[in-house]
């Protein structure tokens, strides 16, 4: 028997229809950071934070399931699949991404190895702690890809696929995520730590884009 399409026993409407907006909106900053890639030939987002996010999103595809329901098990898939061809973006242009020389000799290794590490660590995690939609392994993947976005745009602050609109969608759709983990799971406390942390290091990197590029609007004037 297959799940229900929608968990209306331990969320409430509200709850759903939040949730639902925040995953449909990754699923519209996927599609932007794509669109950037196939301009800029520069994958908008850090070359680590990729190998992370798309191992959680294939255990959670394939091996775990959220209890929210069918509908909310083919957005994860959703994020899967868009997620692919990012990844497969690093092949081609996500040694940049590496100023070291050494480290670009040995960009394909690496990039395997990190994500076989993060589906190793995250399997681990979820399968000695209940997790029932996975936010707990998610935030830890985006806490890590907000800190490495601001060495990002430090090292590289005239990227044009490193947008302010870009920096403002990826904190809204954590955001809208965020509040829905405080209403659906108030008393998961690391997990919540985790999303003010990322929301505050979300604000930093939000900073330091508007400031780069007015900077560079500036000199160009």
């Amino acid at each position: 028997m297959g799940h229900p399409l929608v968990n209306t026993t331990d969320y409430s409407p509200g709850q759903l229809i939040l949730f639902g907006i925040a995953a449909a909106y990754w699923v519209w900053v996927y599609i932007v950071v794509i669109k950037d890639i196939s301009k800029y030939k520069f994958v908008g987002i850090p070359v680590l934070a990729v190998c992370a996010n798309i191992a959680w999103e294939f255990l959670w595809s394939f091996k775990y399931y959220t209890n929210m329901g069918a509908l909310f098990e083919w957005g994860y898939r959703a994020w899967f699949v868009l997620d692919v061809y990012i990844f497969y973006s690093l092949f081609k242009y996500g040694k940049i991404q590496f100023t070291d020389k050494r480290l670009q000799k040995h960009f394909a290794l690496i990039i395997v190895f990190c994500f076989l590490c993060w589906v190793a660590g995250i399997y681990a995690l979820t399968s000695q702690y209940y997790d029932p939609v996975g936010a707990t392994s998610a935030y830890l993947v985006n806490t890590n890809m907000s800190a490495i976005y601001i060495l990002l745009i430090i090292n590289f602050p005239l990227e044009k696929s490193l947008s302010i609109s870009t920096a403002w969608h990826k904190m809204l759709g954590t955001a809208l995520t965020s509040v829905f983990c405080f209403w659906a799971f108030p008393n998961q406390y690391f997990m919540l730590t985790l999303s003010v942390i990322t929301f505050i290091l979300d604000l930093v990197y939000i900073y330091l884009v508007t400031k780069f590029k007015r900077q560079n609007t500036a000199y160009a004037s």
